[in-house]
């Protein structure tokens, strides 16, 4: 006989009872209100107190440092737990965490003199406390993946430090390079990120072997491969002149990529949609290595390319990443969780194709392709808000009686 009971936590508890919540919530907030704010300064000519930072660079900064950081802080809290790694207790700390990479958002827009030098000291805190996280509680119990996370935020800790050493002038054109290898290192970390996330949501329905998960969880030679050579390729297109090898190095990586999607087409679970957003993530990057093939010999796609790799890869990927360790993931096999799925990424996934491919034929239109492909991202953003709110403030938790449990 089962005899179970349903109570409800206080709204502030179920929100603060698991670390990864406040951060997933406070990043899709994030996400929709930089947008929006970034839509008001370009098509509005809305002023805004940014201290010492121009427009565009805080928009590309905060999207980067600031919005995919704070998805990764979320991925790293939670899937410890999920692959029985390390367990992370969710301590004080945790939330201090939070509030760390929370401060440097606001800061930009208090004018004060100060404020950019406060922005920089916290957010390298934040930065390096990340990179703690990332060592000590670690997503996978041995291999290259565990190291390589680390090694990438570290690489990411450093292109921070960059940029805000260039907008101090201490360092000169640390703001570019700082932009352009961030970029780089977070397409990097957030691909290593999804290619664990995937496997993980496939075995929570299927129910495979723990050994089975394991080894659907080694990264192969091939995503290795493109791990390196976008590497190389971010040192290639941030300091060297001769652009000859960077077409070549570019243009192998968009084929590696196409390969990695089809090889996922072939493997992944057809069913599951956060399979296929995942290959149509590794597509766009794909499209955007070979508009920097093209760009390196004819700059003309410098913008496609780079919108490519942020919005059709790490935005699908980030969200992605949310959806797959958010709340009741199980119910990922239902048609109405599957359609909500299919409506976030089919809103991102047009907002790519009409910043990346429609000034092909459209260039005249230029302003009017980014707004559409802008109101693209905030109708995915609101989307995610929208279905994934409901499960993480979820304050009904069911419990057995001692009698049923024995």
């Amino acid at each position: 006989m089962s005899d179970s009971t349903v109570s409800e936590y206080p709204l502030t508890k179920t929100i603060m009872k698991s670390a990864f919540r406040p951060i997933f919530l406070i990043a899709g907030v994030f996400s929709l209100v930089s947008m929006i704010i970034w839509f008001a300064m370009l098509f509005l000519k809305q002023d805004m107190a940014l201290s010492a930072m121009l427009p565009v660079s805080w928009h590309a900064h905060e999207m980067l440092f600031g919005y995919v950081l704070a998805v990764v802080t979320g991925y790293l809290v939670l899937a410890p737990n999920i692959l029985g790694g390390s367990r992370v207790s969710y301590k004080v700390w945790m939330y201090l965490l939070t509030l760390t990479w929370f401060i440097p958002r606001v800061l930009p827009f208090v004018n004060f003199d100060l404020a950019l030098i406060w922005m920089f000291v916290i957010d390298l805190i934040f930065g390096a406390w990340l990179l703690g996280v990332s060592f000590i509680k670690p997503i996978t119990g041995a291999g290259w993946q565990r190291w390589g996370i680390s090694i990438l935020i570290a690489l990411v800790v450093a292109a921070n430090l960059a940029y805000y050493l260039g907008l101090l002038g201490i360092f000169h054109n640390g703001e570019l390079l700082g932009l352009s290898f961030g970029l780089y290192f977070l397409l990097m970390l957030v691909m290593l990120l999804s290619e664990i996330a995937v496997p993980i949501l496939k075995s929570e329905i299927n129910k495979p072997s723990k050994a089975s998960v394991r080894a659907d969880m080694g990264i192969d030679w091939l995503f290795l491969s493109m791990l390196i050579l976008i590497f190389i390729v971010s040192v290639a297109d941030s300091l060297m002149t001769n652009t000859l090898p960077l077409a070549i190095v570019s243009g192998l990586t968009g084929l590696l990529l196409i390969v990695k999607a089809i090889y996922r087409i072939a493997k992944g679970d057809s069913k599951n949609l956060l399979n296929w957003a995942m290959i149509t993530a590794y597509i766009f990057i794909a499209l955007g290595f070979v508009f920097k093939s093209a760009d390196a010999l004819n700059p003309v796609l410098t913008r496609q390319a780079v919108h490519a790799f942020a919005i059709g890869g790490i935005g699908i990927l980030t969200m992605l990443l949310m959806a797959s360790m958010s709340p009741r993931k199980a119910r990922i096999s239902s048609s109405k969780f599957s359609f909500s799925v299919f409506l976030i990424f089919g809103a991102i996934s047009g907002a790519t194709i009409i910043y990346v491919l429609a000034p092909l034929w459209l260039a005249p239109k230029y302003l009017l392709i980014s707004a559409a492909s802008q109101l693209g991202w905030i109708v995915s953003a609101i989307l995610f808000l929208m279905i994934y709110t409901s499960t993480m403030l979820s304050k009904k938790r069911r419990s057995k009686s001692r009698s049923n449990r024995q």
